[in-house]
């Protein structure tokens, strides 16, 4: 996306779209993110399994600082839920 935009940032149509580029930017970031979640998520619970409390820790918290909006965190559903980590 970036060198999207800056190889087409004084084109015409970059301003006339400007708005679809900066929301297919967010929808991409939004996807790194989950995906990042889910990946620590994934570990957290194997952790908490294992009963290796100490080592997850560290990953709750970066679940709750970096992806507090993610679904990981979010959907109460999920077993274990985040509350169960904590």
């Amino acid at each position: 996306m970036e060198e999207l935009e800056s190889r087409y940032r004084s084109a015409p149509w970059y301003s006339a779209h400007q708005q679809a580029v900066a929301d297919a930017r967010r929808a991409v970031q939004r996807g790194l993110d989950e995906a990042a979640a889910e990946q620590l998520y994934a570990e957290a619970a194997e952790l908490l399994a294992q009963k290796e409390y100490f080592d997850l820790k560290p990953i709750v918290e970066q679940l709750k600082s970096e992806y507090a909006d993610t679904a990981p965190v979010t959907d109460a559903s999920r077993k274990p839920t985040f509350a169960e980590l904590e």
